[in-house]
C-alpha cells in the first residue's frame, strides 16, 4: 500500500517508516514496537510527535539485542 506508515515507538531508531525500511532502518533489525498508520506521510509524523511529547516514544540502545519473544 501507498499509505502505509510504521512508526516505530520502542526501537533504536523511532521515527517514521515504510514497510520497506522499518526493520532494517527503525528497527535496526532488532525488534520493539510499531505502530501500523494507513494514511499520509503528515498523518503519521503528526502522531508520532504527539506520541512522542505524550513520553510513548523510548529509543532503546543499540548494544543489545531486543529480539521479540
Amino acid at each position: 500500500m501507498d499509505n502505509e506508515r510504521f512508526i516505530v515507538i520502542k526501537g533504536e531508531r523511532p521515527g517514521v517508516y515504510t514497510r520497506r525500511t522499518v526493520v532494517s532502518r527503525g528497527l535496526k533489525w532488532h525488534g520493539g514496537e510499531i505502530i501500523r498508520l494507513i494514511g499520509t506521510i503528515n498523518e503519521a509524523e503528526a502522531l508520532f510527535e504527539f506520541l512522542k511529547a505524550e513520553g510513548v516514544v523510548e529509543p532503546l540502545p543499540s548494544e543489545f539485542w531486543w529480539g521479540i519473544a
